[in-house]
This record gives C-alpha cells, structure tokens and sequence, in this order.
C-alpha cells in the first residue's frame, strides 16, 4: 500500500517529498532534492525515475523529457548553459533522432542524430548567418549539398490523414469547436498533398470502422497522420478517445464503450508506414460523475515508449486539461493550422512552434509530445 511521504530524508543528505511503497518511490509529482546539487520533480516508478519529468541543477543546467529507469529516453529539452541546448529525440541519455542542438558560440545543427553524433542529412547554421546542407556519417561530413551539383532534393512523400472531430456528446459533455477543428485541418491538410478521411460525430462503431479503413493505407504510405478533437481520459494508464454514443456509468465501462489510444497505436505499428503521428487533442474536462475514482485521473496519462517511427502529441501536459477554446477552433487546432502556413519547417520546429503558441494563448497549457526515433526528414508545408 502506498503512502504520502511529506519529507524522508537518505543518509547522503537527499531528500524526497512523494509516494513511496514498501521503501521506494513511485507515483507522480514526487520531488528529490540533492543539496547544493540538483531538483528533479516528476513521476517516480520501482524508486526510479520513469516518465515525465524535470532536473534542475544548481548551475542553471536542466533536461525536461521521459525517462526510463533513470536514463532519458525519449523527446527532451536540454539546457547546458546560456544559448547552449538540445531540443529532440533522445535514447539511452545520448541524442538519437531527429533533433536541434546549438553550442556555447550559437552554432545550431539541425537533422538526424546517432549516439550523440549528426548522422544522416542535416543542417548547421553559423552564428554568423552562413549555412551548410549535407549528408553525414558518425558525426563526419560525406556530402556537402551547398558545394554540390547534385542537390538534394526532398523525396515525394505518401501522406494520409484520418481526422476526428466529435462534439454532439449527451447533456453537459457537448463541445462546440471539435468537428470545425477536425473539418478544417482535413481540408488544409489535403492542399498539403495529403489523402485525407474525416470523421464528424462518430459513434464508437464509426470511429473503429474509420481507424480500420485508414490501417488498410498505410501499407502504400510514408506517412501516417491520425488527428482527433473531442473528450478523452485515462483509465488504469491506458487514454481512451470517447465515442459520441459513449454510455460509461462507471469506470469498468470505459474500455467497452470507448476507443484505446494503446490498441490505436499497436495497430498503426503492425503496418509498413514509416512514419505515423498521432494528435491528441483530447484532454477536455472529463464530464462523468465519477471524476473522482483513483482508476480515473484527469487529462490523459503520458505514453513514454512510442514504437519506432511513432510520435504521439498531446494538446496539453500528461494529467492537464486542455480547453475547447472561445472562437472556432481549440487554441491546439489553431495553433497547428497557423503553424502550416510556414514553410520547410522540421517536424520537431513544428510542434514546438504550436506547443509555443498554444502556450502563448492561454497562459496554462503546455502541449507535449513522446516520439522514437525515425530516419528522414519531413515537412508538412515544404
């Protein structure tokens, strides 16, 4: 049985403030404090850290992201000092993936990292405005695009899209701005060149029909992208997106009535796309009466070990709740469609400039991401 710890002190001197079971610490939001040394606040499992959280140290540096079993695995933000960071895909503590890392002199590289070193086709931009494209190889050049003929050229992607938007829930879970969130990002996406379905007011029976329909593409395509705009929650560390015809008077409910974001993702992975995003902008306040069972929490639980070529993004933090928004679309939908309008953006600038707007607009609500490692580049607007 787990119990709140207000203060338990280790014989080096550290201190940890959280749940702790049978003498270890688990559970979410728990703080270890080592003085004159480090912070780290986030969510604990078997006395390690295992999912969202953020270590500070006492000289400024600090890595916000997902961990596993103590090590950073996952999409992290690292500050080693002032102008000096990485912002990206990380495995095993090293950068691995797609990722921007800019020194102490402000020279950013932009691309596809391999244990710590650029390894594929990147981009340096010097600090004195000067720019280099290439190709490289543990961390060497092998082809340097700006000095070459034979330009690179970006591939011709297969792009498709399932969107999602459902508002006309029963009662007190009505929402106003999903399916214009859903129609609108469909349609802007489909002048991106992407082969789109969409999905308003979907009944469980219509979304699963739609998600099989989609899986039946992406054998014949490179990218894969699932959005969805409506109600969402956790149960027992799985996300659920709720149907509009969802019938849930209790939390046994939930896995029968609606669709499992884990069951989602397991499918996606069985197919050949090499790339496949999944947007969740699904953290509405939960509108059943039993908001307050420990099975249930609020928003939607982290997911820390994407499969590989899988980003999933989620319109606000891991337990956060995200709004519905005051004009025509939620602040994450407009966000993204603002975002579409700039051109030869990486994947990860792209979200990181809607999770910054998003941010900007409402003042509380973070958008977060959990991604594997992919090989490639892509644009959603070249």
């Amino acid at each position: 049985m787990s119990e709140y710890v207000n203060l338990y002190t280790y014989s080096d001197g550290s201190m940890y403030t959280g749940y702790m079971e049978n003498g270890k610490r688990i559970g979410d939001d728990g703080i270890l404090i080592v003085p004159n040394k480090s912070v780290f606040r986030g969510r604990w499992s078997n006395d390690k850290k295992n999912g969202l959280g953020f270590l500070k140290f006492e000289d400024g540096q600090y890595f916000s992201g997902t961990w596993v079993d103590d090590v950073m695995t996952g999409f992290f933000t690292c500050k080693y000092g002032p102008g000096h960071y990485y912002q990206g895909l990380m495995k095993n503590g090293k950068r691995e993936g797609m990722g921007e890392y800019c020194n102490a002199s402000g020279t950013k590289y932009s691309g596809y990292w391999h244990n710590n070193k650029l390894h594929g086709k990147a981009t340096i931009i010097y600090s004195n405005g000067s720019i280099v494209n290439g190709l490289w190889e543990n961390g060497e050049m092998t082809q340097n695009f700006s000095e070459s003929n034979n330009e690179y050229t970006s591939p011709v992607f297969r792009k498709v899209l399932l969107s999602i938007g459902n508002c006309a829930y029963k009662k007190e879970a009505k929402l106003k701005n999903c399916t214009y969130d859903a129609k609108e990002i469909s349609e802007r996406l489909s002048k991106l060149g992407f082969d789109s379905m969409c999905l308003l007011d979907g009944t469980l029976q219509q979304v699963e029909k739609a998600i099989d329909d989609f899986s039946g593409k992406l054998n014949n395509s490179d990218v894969a992208v699932i959005y969805y705009s409506g109600h969402g929650m956790e149960y027992r560390g799985d996300n659920f997106l709720i149907p509009i015809d969802a019938r849930i008077k209790s939390p046994v409910d939930i896995p029968y009535q609606c669709y499992s974001v884990q069951h989602l993702i397991e499918k996606l992975s069985e197919t050949d796309c090499k790339l496949k995003i999944i947007i969740l902008d699904a953290c509405r306040t939960n509108p059943f009466n039993f908001h307050k069972s420990i099975l249930v929490r609020g928003g939607l639980c982290p997911i820390i070990n994407a499969p590989e070529g899988t980003i999933i993004v989620f319109a606000t933090s891991p337990g956060s709740v995200a709004s519905d928004g005051c004009g025509c679309h939620s602040p994450y939908a407009t966000a993204f469609l603002q975002t579409l309008n700039i051109k030869s953006l990486g994947l990860f600038d792209f979200f990181n400039e809607v999770a910054n707007n998003v941010t900007e607009r409402t003042g509380n609500q973070f958008p977060w991401l959990s991604a594997s490692p992919f090989r490639g580049q892509f644009f959603f607007n070249e």
